[in-house]
């Protein structure tokens, strides 16, 4: 008899509630589960036995016990032109904080931070969020990316955000996937502390005669086709070789 699911989208959040609620059902759904892991999870924090010691120690976010494909994971200067922003906050803290040449927009719709995206030239990151969206949105829209470099790369034994994540990665930029796969000249990765280096690339940037581009995968089409295929190839409740001997 079947429970009518097929597949289950859901985070890690998720899979624990699914796993305390399920009880001994939960054996039945475990290889129907697809995890939206922002991060990612390697292997050895997956597994909840592994032996060996892991720098930084051991992550609540893993111990998940899954196959890993089932772990879906995502990686200015005034004087060359006006600087724009939308920032959140108290009006006291934005005052207090952002330079009187930014023009702050404030918090703004969809449709508004896409005109001025559209009008503008260079997106400007700041170090933070890591490996969000925006980034992505930015080149789609038709800006260059300067994407803040960490010196030295960040993971989970030198920088509390990352300390309690299920990976040993290093965090070399905001934008680690811009820089390695989208890259120069659409993608500028720099040190923002070296003020030669920014300026370098922006008049890099502003001599280039390249059009920004959004790589294929992250676009409408590309997006569909990769979830058609992890829907139709994937199967997880498929009994495999490796699984007679576990």
């Amino acid at each position: 008899m079947t429970d009518g699911l097929d597949i289950i989208f859901t985070d890690i959040h998720g899979v624990n509630q699914i796993a305390a609620y399920s009880g001994p059902d939960y054996s039945r759904h475990k290889c129907k589960l697809r995890v939206l892991d922002s991060f990612g999870t390697d292997a050895e924090f997956n597994y909840k036995h592994y032996k060996e010691e892991i720098p930084g120690g051991r992550s609540v976010w893993g111990n998940l016990d899954l196959q890993l494909p089932q772990l879906m994971t995502l990686y200015l200067k005034k004087h060359f032109s006006e600087v724009h922003a939308t920032l959140g906050g108290t009006k006291e803290n934005r005052q207090q904080y952002v330079p009187e040449y930014v023009i702050d927009h404030g918090i703004v719709n969809i449709t508004t931070l896409i005109n001025l995206l559209e009008s503008s030239k260079v997106f400007v990151g700041l170090g933070q969020p890591f490996e969000g969206p925006a980034a992505l949105e930015a080149l789609a829209n038709g800006c260059f990316f300067l994407n803040p470099k960490h010196v030295p790369p960040l993971d989970r034994t030198n920088a509390n955000f990352w300390a309690g994540k299920p990976l040993s990665r290093k965090i070399t930029s905001q934008n680690p996937y811009a820089e390695v796969f989208v890259g120069k000249p659409f993608v500028q990765t720099v040190d923002i502390n070296n003020l030669t280096e920014v300026e370098e690339a922006l008049q890099e940037i502003i001599n280039t005669k390249e059009e920004p581009h959004l790589p294929y995968e992250f676009t409408h089409v590309g997006m569909l086709e990769r979830v058609n295929a992890y829907v139709e190839n994937q199967n997880f409740c498929k009994p495999t070789k490796l699984a007679a001997f576990e």
